[in-house]
């Protein structure tokens, strides 16, 4: 079901907000934590929708994010100076003429989305080289 939840409207008014979203992947990173990439459908358009959805429904704050995600921005061990890592890639517009078929627009997701989960993955395999007994359960 969508993420809901009450936000701040104009005169600060509460408006109903929902998201639709599916986890596509799952990137480890050392610790107890890591990457998500989530798709996000807004079924509304409030202000920072999706940002507050991902921190405060999902508590996945997107990276980035000093606004809603901060304090786990300060605990990641990737460094996020490289801009908020929320990107439209797919887009579907009714037709500008108001009949026919919609546009639909499909675009590949900045580079720096896959260079956060392989910094990621590189992150867990130093890890566990780092502590050889901690990965084969042995203790030895």
């Amino acid at each position: 079901s969508p993420l809901r939840c009450l936000l701040p409207g104009r005169h600060e008014e509460l408006q109903s907000a929902a998201t639709e979203y599916e986890v596509l992947q799952f990137t480890p990173l050392p610790g107890d934590t890591g990457l998500s990439t989530v798709s996000l459908r807004p079924l509304t358009g409030r202000t920072h929708q999706l940002r507050r959805h991902a921190a405060h429904e999902l508590r996945r704050p997107i990276l980035g994010d000093e606004r809603y995600g901060a304090e786990e921005l300060s605990a990641c061990p990737l460094e996020a100076d490289a801009g908020l890592f929320l990107s439209a890639v797919e887009l579907e517009l009714p037709s500008p003429s108001g009949c026919g078929p919609p546009v639909h627009v499909l675009v590949e997701e900045p580079a720096k989305f896959e260079a956060a989960r392989r910094k990621a993955a590189a992150l867990v395999d130093a890890s566990a080289i780092a502590s050889p007994a901690a990965s084969d359960g042995s203790g030895n």
